[in-house]
């Protein structure tokens, strides 16, 4: 009574952005662990934040996003990568690494983040997803859609190029279910940045699937030896030992 007689400031919001002075900047959230709830009330206020940076930063700004072990779901999730879509269309930010790991995203994220990445057109050179709850089926998903996008070229020339570093072990994923064409991906656990083309779109290191050489020489060998037939369509890839 005696703080709303005296015309106390109303209190702070609970979550609010932090942005950093490196380059690229990071983007967080200030509170340690979030609810969705809270993740949601922070992101409609995203926008605000950011054109109250102008002189800080210059517009596009490229920025990492950083909201791993916040422990949230899918609902402040999803309206995170949302809003992050829209001001990546309004040209106010860019996305160059998303780091979401250790947080209770399921596959009703995935398509949110594939949309993400399309509208990136490949600016976004990492996404770090794991420890989260993303299935097979979501995992499909989005590599499927990101491979429209990558690899991306490191030159003018277009001699070089690079895949997405797509983390996504310790999810629900089950390799032996993930069905993904050979040529989509590589299982590399050293990071690749500059790769002469033809070059896979994905590097998905840690998550257990076979590597996609193999299976590439096998069916080459299926093909050519005696009696072998040559394999169509895409086939499961099968999980390490």
């Amino acid at each position: 009574l005696k703080d709303a007689m005296a015309g106390a400031a109303p209190p702070k919001a609970a979550v609010a952005w932090v942005l950093d002075d490196k380059e690229p900047r990071s983007l967080g959230l200030s509170k340690g662990y979030v609810t969705d709830a809270e993740v949601v009330a922070a992101t409609q206020h995203l926008e605000r934040f950011l054109m109250g940076e102008q002189g800080r930063i210059t517009f596009p700004a490229t920025i990492s996003v950083h909201v791993e072990g916040k422990g949230f779901g899918d609902q402040g999730g999803i309206a995170l990568l949302r809003e992050l879509t829209t001001l990546h269309e309004q040209q106010i930010i860019t996305v160059n690494e998303l780091f979401m790991f250790k947080l209770k995203l399921t596959d009703a994220a995935c398509g949110p983040l594939a949309d993400l990445i399309v509208a990136h057109k490949g600016a976004i050179e990492s996404l770090h997803l794991s420890h989260n709850q993303i299935t097979s089926a979501g995992a499909k998903l989005l590599c499927e859609k990101a491979a429209t996008v990558y690899p991306i070229k490191n030159n003018a020339e277009g001699t070089l190029v690079t895949p997405l570093w797509l983390r996504m072990e310790h999810n629900k994923i089950d390799p032996a279910t993930l069905t993904l064409a050979p040529e989509l991906y590589t299982v590399k656990q050293h990071r690749l940045r500059k790769l002469k083309p033809p070059a896979p779109p994905l590097q998905l290191p840690h998550i257990g699937l076979g590597d996609p050489q193999a299976s590439r020489s096998a069916r080459a060998n299926a093909g050519s030896g005696p009696g072998g037939r040559a394999a169509g369509g895409r086939q499961p890839v099968a999980s390490q030992p």
